[in-house]
């Protein structure tokens, strides 16, 4: 059997954001070698969220997989599979701050005194358009490395991210930004499932990450790579003893169960 080749983008491939994802998309196709063949990743230019679903869609092979949060445009031009890789992660999030506003901040107690202050979003975030739903004050901006240095000069008060991302972003940017820091109290809670998503024209490769998917969740090996990655966040960060405000996510497409804190704390006991 021939050996499938994979287009990836690089990034994707190889930045400490998504080891997480990249590792279970390994996972999922080494389960499948004995089924589909040996396969092999050929990596594709740096992308940005945007120009990516525009070559999977006008260009195809330019890239076959990517992940990343549901959004209308991936969702009617690429071939997704509905199998959350984050359970719920990215949906649970905290705030970058300002450090001289964590006393403001400590004394929120509702997502109406939050809406107050002035928030900053990446313009093609999916997350910037559930915040501008709810009508919270928010500043987009294009380039998410520019966000930092806005965040020191306060050009605005807060940045939403997700727990997966921001103990990597504060390690990597608070050197340059030394007024950089994590809010101590808050944590919202946005249903936000982040799936793979595969060129159209690869129809026969998302049906055998679908399989491979569904093989490490059978045999346990995907909340053990999920276990790995996150336990450590999720105590550091202290999510059982923070503030949660949910917030409806207007654009889901299909039911989808969020987890809370609590159920990553069972998760993480039972992995014990």
């Amino acid at each position: 059997m021939a050996k499938e080749i994979i287009i990836i983008n690089d990034t994707q491939g190889k930045s400490e954001r998504h080891k997480y994802t990249q590792e279970l998309l390994v996972a999922a196709l080494d389960s499948t070698i004995a089924s589909h063949g040996h396969y092999e990743f050929k990596p594709l230019a740096n992308l940005n969220q945007p120009r990516t679903a525009a070559m999977f869609k006008y260009r195809g092979g330019f890239g076959d997989v990517v992940q990343g949060a549901t959004r209308k445009e991936w969702e009617d031009n690429l071939i997704q599979i509905k199998i959350p890789l984050m359970k719920g992660i990215l949906g649970l999030r905290v705030l970058f701050i300002h450090k001289s506003l964590q006393p403001t901040i400590a004394n929120i107690d509702s997502l109406d005194q939050l809406k107050r202050l002035l928030g900053g979003a990446v313009s093609f975030w999916s997350i910037t358009q559930i915040f501008e739903y709810h009508n919270f004050d928010i500043v987009k901006f294009n380039r998410q490395d520019s966000m930092y240095s806005m965040l020191e000069r306060k050009r605005f008060d807060y940045v939403s991210r997700g727990i997966n991302e921001v103990l990597i972003e504060f390690e990597q940017y608070k050197s340059d930004n030394p007024n950089l820091h994590i809010e101590n109290n808050l944590l919202l809670h946005i249903p936000l499932p982040v799936y793979f998503f595969v060129n159209p024209a690869k129809k026969k490769l998302a049906n055998r990450i679908e399989i491979g998917l569904n093989n490490i969740i059978d045999n346990g090996v995907f909340d053990t790579i999920f276990t790995k990655h996150f336990k450590e966040k999720f105590s550091q960060l202290n999510l059982l003893n923070r503030r949660l405000f949910s917030i409806k996510n207007p654009n889901l497409t299909s039911p989808y169960y969020a987890y809370k804190p609590e159920d990553f704390q069972t998760l993480f006991d039972n992995a014990n």
